[in-house]
């Protein structure tokens, strides 16, 4: 179970990431992600499927625009 603190932390980190996806990718890759999980296909296969990516180069990529995030004086990513 997740610490009550760190669960605003955990939403927003994926709001962040889903964000980041459908403004890189767009909706139609968010989409054709649905439906190859829906068809069966393994969750990391139907990543990089639909987003021309590994999760962990998505990870990485995250934690590195995240970090610039934190320092700027944005408000919003």
């Amino acid at each position: 179970s997740l610490n009550d603190q760190l669960v605003p932390v955990a939403y927003a980190q994926s709001l962040f990431a889903t964000r980041l996806l459908i403004h890189e990718s767009g909706y139609q890759a968010m989409s054709r992600y649905f439906r190859e999980l829906a068809q069966g296909t393994s969750g990391p296969d139907a990543f990089q499927l639909a987003f021309g990516t590994t999760q962990k180069e998505f990870d990485r990529s995250l934690t590195r625009k995240i970090r610039v995030w934190a320092k700027s004086a944005a408000a919003n990513p």
